[in-house]
């Protein structure tokens, strides 16, 4: 048995690409939860306040699918942001992720005035 192998037990010490990850199934949750609520909404007759989603939120795959589009340039985004600046890309995904809390609990208190 070679005791002095090279073979770490434990991760590189500054190692912490796996916390992206996590951060973008996180914000891939929210997105589909914003999807879901945006939805819920506007059949009880609620309307789109961002201007730019009004065509876009008249079909769910569509909506789905600009969300999972904007999930992967973030994801890519913020993989090449951590390349070059050590969890740079984690803490905008972070920061992206607090936002996006925000628009969800802003669609639930909607829904909760809405649905009778």
């Amino acid at each position: 048995m070679d005791v002095y192998n090279n073979t770490p037990v434990y991760r590189k010490s500054g190692d912490a690409s796996h916390y992206l990850w996590y951060g973008i199934f996180i914000l891939w949750g929210l997105f589909m939860m914003d999807v879901i609520t945006t939805e819920v909404i506007l059949s009880f007759g609620g309307y789109e306040m961002n201007s730019l989603m009004k065509m876009v939120v008249s079909s769910v795959p569509l909506h789905a699918a600009l969300k999972m589009a904007v999930l992967s340039l973030i994801a890519v985004v913020a993989y090449v942001s951590n390349r070059i600046t050590k969890r740079s890309g984690t803490v905008a995904v972070t920061v992206i992720i607090i936002w996006y809390t925000f628009v969800i609990v802003h669609n639930v208190t909607q829904m909760l005035l809405i649905i009778p």
